[in-house]
Formats: structure tokens, sequence, C-alpha cells
């Protein structure tokens, strides 16, 4: 994979007009792409930069990059990674201010557009979500304004105040408030028709 990902950044930088000589570890499935910029005719063809672009699927070991020296940008499947190999080309051409191959900014503008739709279900399911969760409140906040009996038992279960307690006293107070709790919520699974596991995310030991 590292060899198929080291050529189409080589092909791309190529088709900026930039150099690219491209060495492969002989212990690992490593690639090394020196690119260099090199601008002007055939009388004043000048030395522009160069930088280093490592891929591979591991970190590089520290006695190698003393040893050959650190790479400017990073692609692979490790936590040094800088992107993969479009966000590369794309940072070469800002590096060496060229514009980008037509292909690659069909392959941008792709990932943008898929990105921008991937936000938007995102934001989708959140809005769901939190309507979800308004409507479930509001329908124990109904139960709880018109039934008495659900009424009182939230009542109680309030005034058990087990944020105060510590020790023997919590405890005792917890299986009081456990046992009414029990039952409120199954009072409120008969008024909302929302099951018990849903209704005990909304209704904690100090009440609703």
């Amino acid at each position: 994979m590292s060899y198929q990902i080291a050529e189409r950044i080589k092909r791309h930088a190529e088709a900026m007009g930039l150099t690219v000589r491209m060495d492969a570890s002989n212990l690992s499935d490593s690639y090394y792409l020196q690119i260099t910029r090199y601008a002007g005719d055939d009388e004043d063809y000048e030395f522009r930069g160069d930088v280093r672009v490592r891929i591979s699927s591991h970190e590089a070991r520290p006695t190698y990059e003393r040893l050959h020296g650190y790479a400017d940008y990073e692609v692979g499947d490790h936590p040094m990674s800088m992107g993969d190999w479009l966000g590369c080309v794309v940072w070469l051409a800002k590096k060496f201010e060229l514009p980008l191959p037509p292909a690659v900014r069909a392959a941008q503008t792709r990932r943008e557009t898929l990105s921008r739709k991937r936000e938007a279900e995102r934001q989708d399911r959140v809005r769901v979500e939190h309507q979800r969760l308004t409507d479930e409140r509001e329908s124990i906040r109904q139960a709880l304004a018109t039934d008495p009996e659900a009424a009182r038992l939230h009542e109680e279960l309030v005034g058990f105040g087990l944020a105060g307690l510590s020790g023997k006293a919590r405890r005792k107070g917890k299986d009081r408030a456990g046992h009414t709790r029990a039952r409120l919520l199954m009072r409120l699974n008969d008024l909302t028709g929302l099951d018990p596991m849903t209704l005990g995310s909304h209704v904690s030991w100090n009440g609703f």
C-alpha cells in the first residue's frame, strides 16, 4: 500500500513540474520522496527548494532519522502522519506556490463535497436526538403535572435528599429511594409509554 501511495504522490508532484526521486527502505515498507523544485530556462535554471516526504505504515526510528534526516511531511497509518496522499499534494502545491493539477483539484472537490454531506447528516442526527430527548422530557413533565400518583412518588423521591447523605444513611436512603424510583418509573411507563431504561435516563436518584 505504501508503494501505491508514494507513486500517486510522485505522479502528481511531477505533474506540477517538480523533480522527484523515490527511494525504498531495505528493512520495511517505507518509501521516501525527495522532491525538488527548479525554475527558469536552460540558461538560468535555479534550485528553488526541496522537501522530504516519508510514506510508511509505522513511525520512523529515531536512530534512522538522526542518520538520514527527518521528513518534512509524513503520510501513513501511524501517529506522526500529517495527512494522506491528497493532503500531501496540496501541501506541496502551497509549499512551492504551484497550482494543483486538475485531477487533484477534482479529488479535493469530491472530498469537500463528501465532508459537507457527512457534516449535514451529523447535524441532522444531532437535531433528531435533541428533539427526541425534548419530547421525552415533555412527556414526563406532563405526566408529573397531571397524574397525582406520579407527582406524589416524584415528591417522595426528591424528599430523600441523597446528595447530602453519606455512609449508612446514604445506603439506607438509597434503598428507600430505589424502591420509590422503581415505582415511579413503572407509573410513568404506564402514563407515557416510554420504556423504563429511557425513563431511567431522565429520572435520577434525586428526581426529574
